[in-house]
């Protein structure tokens, strides 16, 4: 299920929270989906939507709910070949933050691309 699929159903269930029970049922199923989906993420150890981002202005945050255009900054002014050089040879505080960098430019990479799957 995609952010936008589920974006849908929750804003449709919103509307008729009070009116019908099942209005409720759908919301307590979209923060499972979100919930279960932010484990399976973080046991196969890839970012994607619901994984908290680990720095910078927005850390903390799903990466969902960060805006694009602080995503597409950072994307930009990153460079790749230098964060896969510290994943290989920097030292133990550098590596580790290097690492999470190399996730999250994978994530972005098939965001900005239209990978549905990300």
């Amino acid at each position: 299920m995609t952010k936008a699929e589920l974006t849908g159903y929750r804003r449709e269930a919103k509307k008729h929270v009070g009116t019908h029970r099942s209005a409720s049922i759908i919301l307590t199923l979209c923060d499972e989906v979100e919930r279960l989906t932010a484990i399976a993420d973080e046991r196969s150890n890839r970012y994607g939507d619901y994984t908290l981002l680990p720095f910078g202005a927005h850390k903390g945050k799903r990466l969902c709910d960060v805006p694009d255009d602080y995503l597409k900054w950072w994307f930009n002014a990153t460079n790749e070949a230098v964060v896969r050089i510290d994943t290989e040879f920097g030292k133990f505080p550098e590596r580790a933050a290097a690492k999470q960098k190399l996730k999250l430019l994978e994530y972005l990479k098939g965001r900005f691309n239209g990978n549905k799957e990300t």
